[in-house]
Parts: structure tokens; C-alpha cells; sequence
């Protein structure tokens, strides 16, 4: 990839505690067990995402999480070079 390209992920994430609204962060919760209770899955914080874009490959960095109000997704943003 060239210098300064970007991966785009649309995905929901798990906020630290007390980033959410009440309602919002309880369907955030709930929604992560189920994940892990049939799925055997669960939903990434920051820090994990961090680290699985590290392991695949150590080039690209993890520039921006940002959670749009209203939204169950989060988009995360992949760097290759350095962020603007």
C-alpha cells in the first residue's frame, strides 16, 4: 500500500464504561454477551483492535475510533504512514 493509504472499518466496539448513554450502553453490553454466548465472539475495545491490526501486519498503525451519536457502529480508521 502506498504511503499515507487508509482502511476504512465499519464495526460495533465496546467504550469504556460511562461513554454511553444508559439504554445504549446496556444493548452494547448485552449485545457482546450474546456475541460471546453463540458466537463464541465478542465485540473489540480500542486496545484490541490495536493490537490485531499490529499482528497482521506491523506497518500500519490505528489512527481514529470515532462512534457517531446514534449509531451501534463505530468507524475505525487504518494508517498506513503517518496520520494527518
Amino acid at each position: 500500500m502506498e504511503p499515507n493509504s487508509k482502511i476504512i472499518i465499519i464495526e460495533t466496539i465496546v467504550l469504556p464504561g460511562g461513554q454511553y448513554e444508559y439504554l445504549e450502553e446496556r444493548w452494547a453490553r448485552k449485545m457482546d454477551l450474546l456475541m460471546f454466548s453463540v458466537l463464541s465472539a465478542q465485540d473489540g475495545s480500542a486496545e484490541e483492535w490495536t493490537s490485531i491490526v499490529k499482528k497482521a501486519d506491523p506497518r500500519p498503525s490505528l489512527g481514529r475510533i470515532e462512534k457517531p451519536p446514534g449509531s451501534h457502529d463505530a468507524v475505525i480508521e487504518i494508517v498506513f504512514g503517518y496520520p494527518n
